[in-house]
């Protein structure tokens, strides 16, 4: 087998997981299923606070709660290439470790651009529904 470099590893284990996603089924249904289902929660939960409650509180709170989830995700996702790797006894553990840190990098950047992007969009909508008023 050729002796890959550590930036050919990172990309073939980014590669894999756009590759997967890419061809995986995309269960609509589910999607919007666990959409409906986490802003009922949310909103059951501001619901229960009291009156006096401060919102931007709790929405620090909950957007702090969101970003643990989708950092454990990242971690998750970001593991099964480097884990497979290493499960083959194609690289070290030392390796696996920097390469599955390398892949968060480039996951949290993506990450990054998408959040960007998705706030812009609300920044759109809002004025949208600004100019309607």
């Amino acid at each position: 087998m050729k002796q890959m470099s550590f930036d050919e590893l990172v990309g073939g284990c980014l590669y894999t997981i756009s590759r997967e996603i890419e061809e995986a089924p995309q269960p609509r249904a589910l999607i919007y299923e666990f959409r409906e289902r986490m802003l009922s929660g949310v909103n059951m939960l501001l619901d229960s606070v009291d009156a006096d409650a401060n919102p931007t509180a709790m929405t620090a709170l909950l957007l702090e709660e969101f970003m643990r989830s989708t950092a454990k995700m990242l971690v998750c996702l970001a593991a099964m290439g480097p884990s497979a790797l290493r499960s083959d006894d194609v690289i070290t553990v030392e390796t696996e470790s920097l390469l599955r840190r390398d892949i968060e990098d480039k996951l949290l950047e993506s990450v990054g651009r998408g959040l960007k992007q998705a706030v812009l969009h609300e920044h759109a909508g809002l004025s949208e529904y600004r100019k309607g008023k």
